[in-house]
């Protein structure tokens, strides 16, 4: 048969051939060649399934599925086939398909710890944490060299709420793979979610190992804290809105030590941190900056400064906003005695885990019956639509004048408290020295620690947490004991005290 313009190859080793084309990735040439095979022999199953591995490289995740799909149908018996499947229905969101491919494989095979790994990930993306914990250490049992599986288990463990043992899994994953970027980035999350920020600011830097493009060419010098007078330091955000506005608190320390100081933040941001003090050169980072001799990410100042948890740069306010629009909002919502305070459920749906930090709006319906507080929604984007499951009457919506973060800014400074799951409407509450409570999934994100009610970050925060995993409904009721509390004329319980305190349960 013929599959390329310069030679005749057999079947046996065209194929050969293009997993040496996609192992050295020149996916490609490799998908080429694949093709080429299925023209003469359109049922290969060997050709179906290599083509299927190339496009989930190439990112074509749909595709992938279809080829693995053709070439079980043609030879359905193989238990790699099933295991790949499992992952691949995983990726486009086919949860319960992939726990079924899953099984299929460890019935072909009960021993193979591919089959097993993957079938624990799709267990695991269906929250069935047990199941896939049961998965993985079989896995490891098999082939204990694993260092997926060492990673996969340590996700599934700090899931559970163990982060001891998940420190371990992720540990022994690096010391396994060195080079693996995503289990350093887990210890890098574990390591601060436990208050370990000196190891854990170091392990974080691994992220700039992802394949991923920056979101600017960067060939100049990393920044790494030292005087650049006579020069100039591009400092740019990364990952969401929150993460943003929580390290803008380090920009004065930034400007302190040279001279021009250019910052990249999302086009959302950009108005607010132009009222930054001092100002600095502000520009999206969907734009071209202009030109800079250093160059420093945002989430890599606090390693820069070298914060440790008893060294957080706690200041508030750190963000301002413009007086007319201060003025503006205050005239908006001015009148009446009631509480005023405003209200958020769920970050962007693109976020992975925003399931887990989210809640249905209904949920807060409780909230919503106690007298003599009024109510305003901050909620933006698709999460917004759950409005309509609330009582008529029962809230302000604010979206449509919620622009940018100057705008939402100036809406939490006329309101006595935000009432908000993990999004950045809290960031920018704590940024702004504004009573925020913080409604917490049962394994938060790292910032927010373990077992604590305050946060060294924000010092008007209060962090209402789930006691078990789903758990919504006892931190709507704290959160409506608190509220009652505050109209029950209590309004030091609107911010924790200044020597903080645990959480209790």
């Amino acid at each position: 048969m013929r599959v390329t313009q310069e030679r005749w190859l057999p079947l046996a080793q065209a194929l050969s051939l293009a997993e040496t084309e996609r192992a050295a990735g020149r996916l490609a040439a490799a998908e080429a060649l694949c093709h080429r095979i299925l023209q003469v022999v359109p049922s290969d199953a060997g050709a179906l399934h290599l083509l299927a591995i190339v496009l989930h490289e190439k990112g074509d995740p749909i595709g992938a599925v279809e080829a693995l799909e053709r070439a079980i149908a043609a030879k359905g018996d193989v238990p790699l086939y099933q295991a790949n499947l499992a992952e691949m229905y995983r990726r486009v969101g086919r949860h319960e398909e992939a726990i079924a491919a899953g099984q299929r494989a460890l019935t072909l095979n009960p021993d193979n710890p591919l089959a097993l790994n993957n079938l624990g990930i799709a267990y695991y993306d269906r929250d069935q944490y047990d199941r896939a914990i049961e998965c993985y250490r079989r896995s490891l049992a098999l082939s204990p060299g694993s260092p997926e599986a060492h990673n996969n288990l340590g996700s599934a463990m700090l899931a559970q709420g163990d982060a001891t043992a998940a420190l371990a899994c992720f540990r022994h994953a690096v010391a396994l793979k060195p080079d693996y970027v995503d289990a350093h980035n887990n210890l890098a999350m574990t390591l601060l979610l436990t208050g370990d920020f000196e190891s854990g600011w170091s392990e974080l830097e691994w992220r700039h190992r992802r394949v991923v493009r920056p979101q600017v060419p960067l060939s100049q010098q990393q920044w790494r804290g030292e005087d650049f007078t006579g020069k100039t330091l591009l400092i740019q955000g990364e990952e969401g809105h929150g993460d943003a506005i929580h390290f803008l608190r380090y920009l004065p320390a930034a400007a302190a030590r040279g001279g021009k100081l250019v910052l990249a933040v999302h086009r959302p941001l950009v108005r607010l941190a132009r009222d930054l003090v001092p100002p600095v050169e502000v520009v999206a980072l969907e734009e071209q900056p202009p030109r800079f001799d250093l160059h420093c990410s945002l989430m890599s100042l606090p390693l820069v400064f070298g914060t440790t948890l008893a060294s957080v740069p706690a200041q508030v306010p750190y963000l301002s906003v413009a007086a007319d629009v201060v003025e503006l909002w205050q005239q908006r919502l001015a009148g009446g005695s009631a509480l005023k305070v405003g209200l958020v459920w769920s970050g962007a749906l693109k976020y992975g885990h925003n399931r887990h930090r989210a809640m249905a709006a209904e949920r807060l319906a409780p909230l919503l019956e106690i007298e003599g507080v009024s109510w305003f929604s901050l909620q933006v984007g698709e999460p917004k639509r759950e409005l309509a499951r609330f009582p008529h009457g029962k809230i302000t919506d604010l979206s449509g004048e919620l622009t940018d973060f100057t705008e939402t800014a100036g809406a939490l400074l006329a309101l006595d408290l935000v009432v908000s799951t993990d999004t950045a409407v809290p960031h920018l509450a704590g940024a702004l020295a504004r009573p925020a409570w913080v409604m917490l999934a049962f394994m938060p994100d790292w910032r927010w620690l373990l077992d604590r009610e305050t946060s060294p970050w924000y010092p008007t925060m209060r962090l209402f947490r789930q006691p078990r995993r789903g758990e919504w409904g006892t931190v709507v009721e704290r959160v409506a004991a608190e509220l009652q509390a505050v109209r029950n004329g209590e309004r030091w319980r609107l911010s924790p005290p200044a020597s903080g305190r645990k959480h209790d349960g």
